[in-house]
C-alpha cells in the first residue's frame, strides 16, 4: 500500500459511515413532514433505479436477468429494501434518529448470530463475547420501553428491530448465493428495479399520493438526499471492497453508530437518557469484537471479490439481445 494510503482509505470509510447515518435522520426528515411511508420509499426506489440504470447503461452492462436471478434479485430486494426501509419509515415518527441508527447497527451482531445458529462458521470467544455485549446492548435498548401502555414506544422499538434482523440475513444471502455471471453494478441495479417494481402495487393502492412543490419543502429536499446518499454509499462500500476486500468495511457500523447519533442532535436537538449511552457503548464494545474476529477468522475476508470475465470481443449481453 502506498504511502498515505491508509489515511485516503480511511478517509472514504469516514464518507461511507457518515452517509449511513444521515439516511436515518432522511428518513425521520420525511415522516415528520408527513409523507406516506410507501410513497417515500417508491420515490427513493425509482430514483436508485434510474441513477443505477443509467450507470449500467454507461457501462455498457444491460443484461436480460434469467429466472435465477430474479429469484435472487426478490428475496434480496425484500430484505434489503423493503421490509427494513418501511420498518424505520414507520418507527421514525416514534422514535429519535439516534434512537433509529443504535437499533440498525445491531446488524452486524445479528449476522454473527445468523451463522452461528445455521453452523456455517466457527464459534470462537470473541463471537461470543461480541453476542454478548450486543445482546446487552438490546436490553438497555428494549427494558426502558418495556410497557404495554398506549403512550409507550415498545412497539415501536420492535418494529425497528425488523431492519437489523433483515440486514443482518440480507448480507449472508448475498454473499452465499451471488450469481457468479453478474458484475456488481447488475446485482445492485437488479435489486433496486425488483424492489422498485414489488412496492409499486403498493404504493398505488395505499399510498397518499406525493406531489412536486416547486418550493422544494424539506421533506422534499429529504427524498432527494435519501437517494444521493443511497447511491453513495453503496458505490463506496463497493470501492473499498474492491480495494481493501471487507477488513475496513467492517468497521462502518462504528462509524455509522456515532454518525446517526451525532446527525440526531445536529438536526434535531436530541436527547438520550444514561441507559441509551450505555447501549451505545456496549454496542461499540461489540462492533469492536465482530470487526476483529472477521480479520482473525475469516479466510477470505482480504479476498477482493473479482468481477466475472468477458472475453475482450464479446461485450455483455443487452437486452436486446
Amino acid at each position: 500500500m502506498k504511502p498515505g494510503a491508509g489515511l485516503y482509505y480511511f478517509g472514504v470509510l469516514l464518507t461511507l459511515g457518515t452517509a449511513w447515518g444521515f439516511q436515518f435522520s432522511m428518513l425521520k426528515v420525511t415522516s415528520n413532514a408527513g409523507y406516506s411511508e410507501i410513497g417515500v420509499l417508491f420515490i427513493s426506489l425509482v430514483g436508485l433505479t434510474l441513477l443505477y440504470g443509467s450507470c449500467l447503461l454507461y457501462r455498457k452492462q444491460l443484461f436480460r436477468p434469467k429466472a435465477g436471478h430474479l429469484v435472487y434479485f426478490t428475496i434480496g430486494s425484500l430484505l434489503g429494501y423493503v421490509f427494513p426501509v418501511l420498518a424505520v419509515l414507520y418507527a421514525a415518527h416514534h422514535l429519535s434518529a439516534g434512537f433509529i441508527t443504535l437499533i440498525a447497527s445491531l446488524t452486524p451482531v445479528i449476522t454473527v448470530c445468523v451463522v452461528l445458529l445455521l453452523k456455517t462458521e466457527i464459534v470462537t470467544p470473541l463471537r461470543i463475547w461480541a453476542i454478548a455485549f450486543g445482546m446487552a446492548a438490546s436490553l438497555f435498548v428494549i427494558l426502558p420501553e418495556a410497557s404495554f401502555d398506549p403512550d409507550s414506544r415498545f412497539l415501536w422499538v420492535m418494529v425497528m428491530f425488523a431492519a437489523p434482523l433483515c440486514y443482518g440475513i440480507d448480507s449472508i444471502y448475498i454473499h452465499r448465493y451471488w450469481p457468479a455471471d453478474l458484475s456488481t453494478l447488475q446485482v445492485i441495479a437488479g435489486e433496486a428495479l425488483v424492489a422498485c417494481i414489488l412496492v409499486m402495487p403498493l404504493f398505488l393502492l395505499f399510498s397518499d399520493p406525493i406531489a412536486y412543490d416547486p418550493g422544494w419543502p424539506r421533506g422534499q429536499w429529504a427524498i432527494l438526499l435519501l437517494i444521493l446518499c443511497g447511491a453513495l454509499e453503496v458505490m463506496l462500500f463497493f470501492y473499498l471492497v474492491n480495494k481493501t476486500g471487507a477488513v475496513l468495511v467492517s468497521f462502518a457500523s462504528i462509524i455509522t453508530l456515532f454518525s446517526g447519533i451525532a446527525w440526531g442532535i445536529l438536526l434535531f436537538a436530541e436527547t438520550h437518557p444514561a441507559t441509551t449511552w450505555a447501549a451505545v457503548g456496549l454496542l461499540a464494545i461489540a462492533l469492536c469484537l465482530v470487526a476483529r474476529d472477521s480479520v482473525n477468522h475469516d479466510p477470505e475476508i482480504n479476498r477482493v471479490r473479482r468481477e466475472p470475465d468477458r472475453p475482450a470481443d464479446q461485450s455483455p449481453t443487452t437486452l436486446n439481445g
